[in-house]
């Protein structure tokens, strides 16, 4: 069945539809209006393929929303591995546990909902 859509100019893969642009530009701007006021507040966003996650917001920006979230413990501590020789590290370095926060930047348009968790 042959597509109804406008075929695009030689060399252009994909051209938007100027209607589902400006949708879009509407969208972006009401989550922009919704999430602002919630800013470094903690939610759980489900997305559109059913993953989740909890975190603070630390930001929109443009076409994505910008989640901090926790790294699992197991990832926060140091390895324990033993090198060749036998040496195992006693301490990890001083600044490896403030790295255990880590900003998800989440596509607008994939998320399903957004709860605010208190």
């Amino acid at each position: 069945m042959p597509c109804s859509c406008q075929q695009p100019k030689p060399g252009i893969l994909y051209q938007g539809h100027p209607n589902v642009l400006a949708q879009w530009k509407t969208y972006r701007d009401t989550m922009q209006e919704v999430l602002q006021p919630h800013l470094h507040k903690t939610v759980r966003i489900t997305l559109d393929n059913g993953n989740m996650y909890e975190g603070k917001i630390v930001g929109v920006d443009g076409s994505f929303l910008l989640l901090e979230v926790m790294m699992p413990a197991a990832a926060v501590q140091a390895p324990q591995a033993t090198t060749s020789r036998g040496y195992q590290p006693t301490s990890p370095d001083p600044d490896y546990r403030s790295y255990s926060n880590v900003i998800l930047p989440l596509v607008l348009y994939e998320l399903l909902v957004i709860t605010l968790l208190l």
